[in-house]
């Protein structure tokens, strides 16, 4: 199959998910990848051609995960400039991929030593609050899949994360992840998905002055995380499938809009084209909710991860 009979598959919904398209581009990446960088570079650059709602252009997200299945380094700078869109244009670009897809993306695709753009991004109070913690969650990926020291995150994390609780106190903000005090949480997430155990008693004063959310994260299960020896940690962190994307034809077939059952009345409720499932319809769950996918887990061990 050549470039255009794939991009002929991929560029739309369709109802059926274009498999041997998919695996196309797996067998021969080297004449689709130019083709989906620059998809993701036009995207950044100009997004407003993929919302018109009467459209139900999907190549972008093809592209995302694609080129993170095959962690092609070029696509790096255009994921990271599609990741500081304006907020109501990114989830509408992207929905829910911006919490489910997008940091993995990064971290897959993120060059040895460029990490510094990731914490720029996860830093940049300009940018969405699921992008920065997206961001986070891009860093703990690359440490739990070996790409980038653990001694270094921990280290960027304590001072970030102590810097953060200061100016809380000082200015008397509490925890809100929607509100200005919102980051310490992800932060305080990303030092748990790591296991930093050294960091209980710091945490732990985080949670008395409140400057956690605990709708978000709860002090028993954070120290539950933070106490997790590095095998634990790589366990629970990398056994469901939030690893860097592998088997992207099996994950990309279970997506929502190319199940043949019925979701639940969200879907009833929803309006617009077919590719509405990629939507966020709803406020996003709270990170120790029971997740929607109705796999038992958390949210934030499972799709919120």
């Amino acid at each position: 199959m050549d470039w255009p009979a794939i991009r002929a598959e991929l560029e739309r919904y369709n109802n059926v998910f274009p498999q041997a398209a998919v695996e196309a581009v797996m067998q021969a990446p080297e004449q689709a990848i130019p083709h989906l960088v620059q998809e993701l570079a036009d995207c950044a650059a100009n997004p407003q051609p993929r919302l018109d709602p009467n459209d139900t252009w999907m190549l972008h997200l093809y592209a995302l995960y694609l080129c993170a299945t095959l962690r092609v380094e070029a696509a790096y700078p255009h994921l990271l400039n599609l990741a500081q869109l304006d907020t109501e244009t990114l989830d509408e670009v992207l929905g829910d991929h911006v919490t489910e897809g997008l940091p993995r993306a990064l971290a897959a695709t993120c060059p040895a030593g460029a990490e510094g753009e990731l914490t720029a991004l996860a830093q940049n109070q300009r940018c969405d609050i699921w992008v920065r913690s997206g961001a986070l969650r891009a860093l703990t990926l690359r440490v739990l899949e070996g790409d980038y020291p653990r001694e270094a995150l921990h280290a960027w994390l304590v001072t970030t994360a102590n810097a953060e609780a200061q100016r809380m106190r000082d200015e008397g903000i509490t925890g809100d992840i929607h509100g200005e005090g919102g980051m310490l949480t992800w932060l305080e997430i990303a030092l748990a998905e790591i296991g930093a155990g050294d960091q209980l008693d710091t945490v732990r004063s985080w949670f008395d002055d409140k400057l956690i959310d605990e709708e978000i994260e709860g002090w028993k299960g954070a120290q539950n995380d933070l106490s997790r020896d590095w095998a634990t940690c790589l366990e629970q962190e990398l056994n469901h499938g939030w690893g860097y994307p592998s088997d992207i034809v099996a994950e990309m077939g279970r997506w929502a809009c190319f199940s043949d059952e019925d979701d639940d009345e969200e879907d009833d409720e929803e309006a617009g084209p077919p590719q509405t499932p990629f939507v966020r319809a709803e406020p996003k769950l709270g990170r120790n909710d029971p997740c929607s996918c109705g796999s038992g887990k958390k949210y934030k061990k499972c799709c919120g991860a």
